[in-house]
């Protein structure tokens, strides 16, 4: 179970429902197994320091229509 970041704050501050959300962790997730997160961390696993790059205002939610 997910305790930090908070679900909720993850959702406001992506502005992504919850899929999304999830699909673009993930994706992210991978890219960060490959090089270094942009925000300290507090963690080494790729997901949560994906969901902190979210929390932190530097993953950002792009709809189909921004692409």
């Amino acid at each position: 179970m997910l305790a930090y970041p908070p679900i909720g704050e993850l959702l406001e501050k992506s502005g992504a429902k919850e899929y999304t959300l999830v699909i673009e962790a993930a994706k992210r997730a991978r890219e960060l197994n490959d090089e270094d997160p942009v925000v300290d961390c507090k963690t080494k696993k790729p997901v949560s320091n994906a969901l902190e790059e979210v929390l932190a205002g530097r993953l950002k939610h792009k709809s189909v229509d921004e692409e």
